[in-house]
């Protein structure tokens, strides 16, 4: 018959056994809302009608402002509507 105490080992808190330590506790799943990307479709009509918004407002910017200078000017005034910097059809000289 044995004498005396069984001997157990000392556990430290806050340690885990080397059995166990590979395990890992299940995180529980925290649910957020999510930011859905909008559609292909609903982008682009929202940036072309903010282009013909910026369009509109800039253009009535300069009927605002060339009526107003010519208003003001005792010479008739004459605005000069340049034509856009395009290719016209011509193809690039980059050599590919």
């Amino acid at each position: 018959m044995p004498q005396g105490k069984k001997k157990m080992k000392i556990q430290v808190l806050g340690r885990k056994s080397a059995k166990h330590s590979h395990m890992k506790k299940k995180a529980t799943a925290v649910k957020k809302g999510r930011y859905i990307a909008p559609k292909k479709a609903k982008e682009v009509k929202m940036s072309k009608l903010k282009k013909n918004l910026q369009k509109a407002i800039d253009s009535n910017n300069e009927k605002e402002v060339v009526a107003m200078a010519a208003a003001r000017e005792p010479r008739p005034m004459k605005v000069l509507n340049l034509p856009s910097p395009d290719l016209g059809g011509k193809k690039s000289t980059k050599k590919k």
